[in-house]
């Protein structure tokens, strides 16, 4: 049997026995010092149990966690090949007129603007307001 199953176990006798203490008769309401001490030793003993439980648990996890990427190391992976006529940025640097210019007399007469295309619209702040502070001069009281 494993540790967790062991700790689980515990843990259900453990809420049992708390239960068994609470369902036992109590004059008025209130429980005796015995009942009361007994009470917080299982309280504490419940506590530590789920505490080292997790842990367990987390082993376990990390352990599967692992067998699973040590299979996933062990397999080569799968290269797809990009749709034709597709370059990749890169490919797109190195056609252009600029860097051809570069390579070929260094860093004089390179003209450094390179065309590229991007999908995005904004820079993600908010637009600067156009509206200049103060009184508009077309408001006229009546």
């Amino acid at each position: 049997m494993s540790k967790v199953q062991e700790l689980r176990e515990n843990i259900a006798k453990s809420r049992e026995e708390l239960k068994s203490v609470f369902d036992a008769p109590a004059e008025e309401g209130k429980y005796s010092n015995d009942q009361k001490e007994k009470i917080k030793g299982l309280n504490e003993e419940l506590a530590g149990s789920l505490d080292e439980l997790k842990i367990e648990e987390s082993k376990a996890a990390n352990e599967k966690a692992m067998e699973v990427s040590n299979e996933v190391v062990n397999e080569l992976p799968v290269v797809e090949e990009a749709p034709a006529g597709v370059k990749s940025i890169g490919e797109q640097f190195t056609n252009t007129d600029a860097y051809a210019k570069y390579m070929s007399n260094g860093v004089k007469g390179v003209d450094s603007q390179a065309e590229f295309k991007t999908t995005l619209n904004t820079t993600g702040y908010p637009p600067e307001s156009l509206r200049a502070p103060g009184i508009l001069d077309s408001f006229k009281r009546p």
